[in-house]
């Protein structure tokens, strides 16, 4: 996984992409078709990693995940390694897709 973190006016956003499989496992939450934030359960995760990722893999696709957060600002008043620490900003995440690549 990598991240970013971008301040925005009132808070922070992680912006997030990695192994769909590894990163499903820090989402709890999904965006759905019309922009609205839904939550997404273990077994909502499940099918996901099974008829999304594994299917797309099957087909020689290398599936990553894209998710976001937010964080506020007053995060910025915590130690200076507070957002160094994946365990930090890396939680609680909102799924916004899913996508394969070819990976040659």
């Amino acid at each position: 996984m990598s991240s970013c973190v971008l301040r925005a006016d009132t808070k922070y956003v992680v912006y997030n992409k990695g192994a769909a499989e590894w990163v499903l496992r820090k989402c709890t939450s999904q965006m759905g078709a019309q922009g609205q934030v839904l939550p997404l359960d273990e077994a909502q995760r499940q099918d996901l990693a099974d008829n999304v990722v594994v299917k797309m893999a099957s087909v020689g696709l290398r599936c990553i995940a894209l998710t976001k957060a937010e964080l506020p600002l007053e995060d910025a008043g915590r130690s200076p390694d507070f957002f160094e620490d994946a365990a930090n900003v890396n939680q609680n995440l909102t799924l916004l897709a899913i996508v394969g690549i070819k990976d040659p």
